[in-house]
This record gives structure tokens, sequence and C-alpha cells, in this order.
């Protein structure tokens, strides 16, 4: 067929919404082998799922390992969520990390937060010299606490507010903590309650 890559996703998604799987498989399968980060990533979760195809987990992190490479940040996110499911096998905290910061970079929702709240488990769970810079470098750990509040990550706006709130890593605002707290009990975070009420 003729047409660009782009094409091929816009087309699957046309089918997706329309509830024609098979036919978004293909579409998606035909951007992905043109180089089409979405669609690799796109093709990932439908191998994953099952969708228009049969479900083959193996080819489903492939492909979203595929559509990361290729710079689509959510192909990142989502391969990093694969390397933390026991059920595909060993987990790889480590690269999981890794694949979190690229998703990161990338602006992807709790990425940031995530990336950052796995180095601090890590880091308890097993320490190493490298750990003291991250669990005692707020000027690290505040700004990307902030990032994944703004990206909609509700608990890290909990997170946010204490390090407003003691101007550890980041400028004391008292004012702005109590902004990044109600936000966050607005969203759900018991965490943000909490702080709330501090």
């Amino acid at each position: 067929r003729g047409g660009n890559r782009d094409g091929c996703f816009l087309v699957g998604e046309y089918y997706r919404n329309t509830n024609k799987p098979e036919y978004a498989f293909k579409s998606f399968a035909e951007g992905c082998a043109r180089g089409q980060a979405a669609s690799c990533t796109t093709l990932g979760v439908a191998y994953m799922q099952g969708s228009g195809t049969a479900r083959d987990r193996v080819k489903g992190v492939a492909k979203l390992h595929q559509g990361c490479e290729l710079g689509d940040g959510e192909g990142c996110k989502l391969y990093a969520q694969s390397l933390r499911d026991p059920t595909l096998g060993p987990v790889k905290l480590g690269e999981a990390i890794k694949y979190y910061q690229r998703a990161c970079r990338g602006s992807h929702s709790g990425a940031c937060f995530t990336a950052v709240w796995l180095q601090v488990l890590r880091c308890e769970s097993k320490p190493t010299a490298a750990c003291t810079e991250i669990t005692l470098a707020p000027g690290r750990l505040a700004p990307a606490f902030g990032k994944a509040c703004t990206q909609g990550h509700f608990d890290a706006c909990a997170g946010f507010s204490l390090y407003l709130k003691e101007g550890n890593g980041v400028e004391a605002s008292q004012v702005g903590a109590r902004k990044n707290a109600e936000k966050a009990c607005g969203g759900g975070s018991s965490w943000g309650c909490n702080n709330v009420a501090i």
C-alpha cells in the first residue's frame, strides 16, 4: 500500500476506535515495520492484550522495547513496567529505572516519580555507595517530584509539598506546600491529605 508510516498509525487508531481490532493490528504492524515508534508501542499492547491477534506477551514486550528505542516515551514506560513484572521473567529493577527515566524525559505521566521512588526503594533494600547521592540529594529529588506532580501524579505532589515546607532542595514556600498538599489530597492521595493537616 502507499502512504506514510504515520498514516498507518492513524488508520490503526481509526480501526481501534471503531472496534475493528484485526484491521487495527494490521495497520499498526505495517507502521511498526516502517519504523513508526507509536505503532510499535501500540502493537506491543495489542500482543499483550490479545487484541486483533493471538496473545503473545513475549512479542508484546519486544514491540514495547522497539517502540521505546524508536523514541516513543509511552513505549519506554510500558517496557519499564514489563521489567518489573515477575510473570514475564526475572525482575530487572535497575533496567526498569533506566527506562522510566527515559519516559520521564519524554514527559510521560508518573514516570519521573516512579523512577525516583524505585531508586529510593532499591537503595533501602540493597544499599550501595551510589545510594548516598540518591537518598541524600533533595536537590535532585525535589525537582523530579515537582515535575511528576505537574504530570498528574498526586503522590508526587504530596512528596513535593514536604520539600517545599522544609525548603529541602527547593526554595521554602508554605503557601506552595499547602497548595501541593491540597492538590494531592483532591486527587485521592491519602499522603497528601495527611500533609494538609501538618
